[in-house]
């Protein structure tokens, strides 16, 4: 493939994949893509005026409140600007706090009731997350499934606490059951294709008529308009548009993919910000609304700290696709075993750290502020690259530690579910699935000391609660057996 993309030029290729409906993207620099028209269009260009660096280019609000919209107030504060101000107005007025219903286990979000017809990972993690908190979540899907099944363990990461609803979405029966789910519903969270959710009667115009309270959240690649609105995307598409893998490639560099899916998993926490804050102005309000963001928003809210032009801006720290570290006291270094990662960034940690690894004398060769500025690949570091090598990971962790000197060992998954601190703090879950058996993953990762979240069950096999929530639905035995012989509903064999 590398042989025939090369014979002709980038866009020529773009407008061949893009016509065919094949998802591509161009691979730009993170300056391209502040000027892109798809950013312009969602409002993501911000031109603002800072008191110390004067006219700036940066990302505008990343998610969009449709009743009630956010908006920048201004540029980063100097240090101490608004002292004066905040100490003469200490008692701020704040909105009633958002109630669960019916007064029932004292979850974060106990209560709230949520209709998540996503996918794939931007989509369905943010359901997961409110389910983590309490929330009832119905994940409603289409009798094949969601496409994001077939990555099995993955699946698992993205949708556990949820019951799973499977139904013919396209059937004016399937439909009306999800209208039904829709009138009791606090939150419906979709993450279809633009023009998709009005084809199948499930768009925020639709339900709104039927729950005028409803918090309908979206998150889609490029957003409900704008030139790139009949793109299929997907998030290395968004790395690479972004600036993400040209910068971590470098200059004059191949790119760098990211095996994580930043942009996916960026999207799907914002929306569940948006979700609650959402929820929380219904309380003030008592009207519901659509909120929605991007994988192109959160491209640039995930590189919030780069997107900041201005006249005189330093170059970026280059990247490369071997790079090991920024400097030589903040980079990886091999072991006789395995990998560390030391990242001394203070002068003052110089001197120990040159004790720890038994060469005293670099300490008076480097002064420490020229030490922790050194390349990452010279005589200083080349001198710590002969000294780890020759003891174990966890011998250098001990001595490093005990020099105040911070440093990290390079872990793979597996040896993660097994380091004694994520153990400790409870980062780790155990379920009982039906299908994998007993199944371990991460528990939840924030902690609320008066109301805790719950990890109510593992990620559902397609359909293995469609009759109870058609039941809880208000629909008899005998009209879920009609509708499965029809072919409408599907549910798991129990």
């Amino acid at each position: 493939m590398q042989e025939a993309i090369a014979t002709r030029p980038r866009d020529e290729w773009l407008r061949i994949l893009e016509e065919a409906d094949i998802p591509c993207a161009p691979v730009q620099t993170r300056a391209d893509f502040i000027e892109d028209p798809q950013v312009r269009y969602l409002g993501l260009r911000l031109e603002l005026e800072d008191p110390q660096l004067g006219p700036t280019v940066q990302m505008g609000v990343p998610v969009e409140f449709r009743g009630t919209p956010g908006g920048v107030k201004g540029p980063a504060p100097s240090l101490g600007r608004h002292t004066a101000e905040v100490l003469a107005d200490p008692a701020w007025s704040r909105p009633p706090a958002v109630k669960a219903r019916g007064g029932g286990p004292p979850h974060p979000l106990a209560g709230v009731r949520v209709v998540d017809l996503t996918s794939y990972i931007a989509g369905s993690l943010c359901p997961m997350m409110l389910a983590d908190y309490g929330a009832d979540v119905v994940k409603v899907e289409f009798l094949e499934g969601d496409a994001f099944r077939s990555f099995g363990y993955g699946f698992l990461g993205w949708n556990r606490g949820k019951r799973s609803l499977a139904v013919q979405l396209k059937h004016p029966k399937g439909r009306d059951l999800v209208h039904r789910l829709v009138r009791d519903a606090d939150v419906v969270v979709e993450n279809y294709r633009p023009g998709v959710a009005r084809r199948l009667g499930l768009d925020y115009e639709t339900l709104r008529e039927i729950n005028p309270r409803l918090i309908y959240a979206s998150v889609n690649a490029y957003g409900d308009g704008g030139p790139y609105v009949e793109k299929p995307g997907f998030d290395p598409l968004i790395q690479a548009r972004s600036g993400l893998m040209a910068a971590q490639g470098g200059p004059g560099n191949p790119p760098v993919y990211y095996t994580c899916a930043v942009c996916d998993y960026a999207g799907a926490q914002a929306l569940a910000f948006a979700v609650v804050a959402a929820l929380y102005a219904r309380e003030r309000t008592g009207r519901g609304q659509h909120v929605a963001t991007s994988l192109t928003a959160m491209a640039l809210l995930a590189q919030a700290g780069d997107f900041i032009f201005y006249e005189g801006r330093p170059p970026e720290p280059p990247g490369g696709p071997d790079l090991l570290g920024r400097t030589a006291t903040y980079r990886h270094y091999r072991c006789a075993d395995g990998w560390l990662f030391l990242a001394l960034t203070e002068p003052d940690g110089w001197r120990g750290l040159a004790q720890a690894l038994g060469r005293p004398h670099l300490a008076a060769e480097y002064p420490g502020a020229e030490a922790v500025a050194a390349p990452a690949a010279g005589p200083l570091a080349a001198a710590l690259e002969s000294a780890f090598a020759g003891e174990p990971v966890a011998a250098w962790l001990e001595r490093l530690d005990r020099a105040g000197v911070p440093a990290a060992p390079v872990l793979n998954v597996a040896a993660l579910f097994d380091d004694p601190h994520v153990r400790a703090n409870d980062l780790l879950a155990e379920h009982e699935h039906p299908r994998w058996g007993r199944v371990q993953q991460t528990g939840l990762l924030v902690q609320f000391s008066e109301t805790p979240g719950i990890l109510q069950r593992p990620a559902p096999l397609l359909g293995q609660h469609t009759r109870e929530v058609l039941r809880e639905a208000g629909l008899t035995d005998g009209e879920i057996a009609a509708l499965e012989a029809e072919g409408i509903v599907a549910s798991a064999p129990q």
